[in-house]
């Protein structure tokens, strides 16, 4: 029988998380979602919030049917310097699991729409 192996994670300020052991392996769980909602949500110059905050996200996806970038944030008044994706023109962004908070988007130059799924 081998030895036993740790597997280390890069974690937050460079200290590293122990994932497992081989004696003691990482517990997983699958998450699943069992209701998907849809919105297609105007988009412009000025600030949308193409979802709310909702404790019970389990995914989001946004695509941008605008012939503009859409700079996309996990968060609040997204703008050109502050944003978390920039989804080009017919672009697809998945907001990362576990965020459940606010998310806003602004176009880069006229108006169109994003079509938002949010999973619970």
């Amino acid at each position: 029988m081998g030895a036993a192996v740790t597997l280390m994670v890069p974690g937050v300020n460079g200290v590293d998380v122990m994932a497992g052991t081989a004696a003691s392996p990482l517990q997983t769980q699958a998450v699943t979602a069992s209701t998907s909602t849809t919105a297609r949500v105007a988009t412009s110059t000025t600030v949308a919030t193409l979802r709310a905050a909702n404790t019970a996200r389990k995914g989001l996806t946004v695509f941008n049917e605008s012939g503009a970038v859409l700079y996309v944030k996990l968060g609040s008044a997204a703008s050109a310097t502050d944003y978390t994706y920039a989804a080009p023109a017919n672009g697809y962004y998945e907001v990362p699991y576990g965020y459940t908070g606010i998310v806003t988007g602004i176009l880069a130059s006229g108006t169109g729409f994003a079509q938002v799924t949010e999973l619970t």
